[in-house]
């Protein structure tokens, strides 16, 4: 007997399918519209994020370099140490007892973890006296050692510059000026050079969080450029080094 065919009805109505589709595309826009609103709050989550880290920053190079300046306030509060100096220095400075006062109290005050040498300049910015880690003397130079030493009246923090080795550095200039005179004006000056290395650099590089990429830069603008300031993790060799145009797309 030949096979009888049943005709084959639609397992899903018309109108239930048309449902169907509505709610699958219901469901797709929902998933659209969640994905993108989930994008976007994590992007703001991470800006904010970085805002905060940023803040953060500022606060610390702020309080940083704060505290250099106090230091200087420490030295020039010490009487005991500049009117001594000053009265030295009117005897021509010679090399005596009190130059061997002189450059303990230097070097003192080189055995920090801030500072890598002190020079005692006179007012036409030639050393008298310095202690480095590999000399102390008191020895007048032949030239001057800082051509960015400006004599002033208050002490001031010299911005980054290369030293005469190449290396990154900065001064702190601490005018030395006697109280026991009527001048208004310094008659020696205290250098004490900082190597970034040290403690600035480690603060700047320190990230609140664990982060294989997240890396902090410093830089100032000079003449539409972009000086970096410190070294960055695809240039080893940027810190007062590497200058980039100020409107460039391509800026670290």
């Amino acid at each position: 007997m030949p096979a009888v065919k049943l005709p084959i009805k639609s397992v899903l109505p018309a109108h239930l399918l048309a449902l169907f589709l509505v709610l699958a595309a219901v469901a797709i826009a929902a998933s659209y519209g969640y994905y993108h609103s989930q994008k976007k709050q994590v992007r703001t989550q991470q800006s904010q994020y970085l805002n905060a880290v940023t803040d953060l920053k500022i606060q610390q190079l702020a309080d940083w370099r704060q505290e250099r300046l106090k230091d200087a306030e420490s030295i020039i509060a010490n009487r005991f140490a500049i009117d001594p100096i000053h009265a030295w220095l009117q005897d021509g400075a010679p090399d005596d007892e009190r130059c061997s006062m002189l450059l303990k109290w230097m070097e003192g005050l080189r055995h920090g973890r801030v500072y890598d040498a002190v020079y005692l300049l006179d007012v036409n910015g030639r050393s008298i006296a310095h202690s480095t880690a590999g000399s102390t003397a008191c020895q007048r130079s032949s030239g001057e050692l800082f051509p960015q030493f400006r004599h002033g009246h208050q002490p001031e923090l010299i911005d980054f510059y290369r030293d005469q080795e190449g290396h990154p550095s900065l001064n702190l200039v601490v005018p030395l000026i006697p109280q026991l005179t009527m001048m208004h004006a310094s008659t020696a000056t205290l250098v004490l050079t900082i190597n970034p290395e040290r403690t600035l650099y480690p603060l700047i590089k320190n990230w609140p969080v664990y982060s294989r990429t997240a890396e902090t830069m410093l830089g100032r603008f000079e003449n539409g450029q972009i000086l970096y300031l410190n070294d960055l993790r695809m240039h080893a060799n940027a810190a007062v080094n590497l200058r980039l145009p100020g409107n460039s797309r391509d800026l670290p």
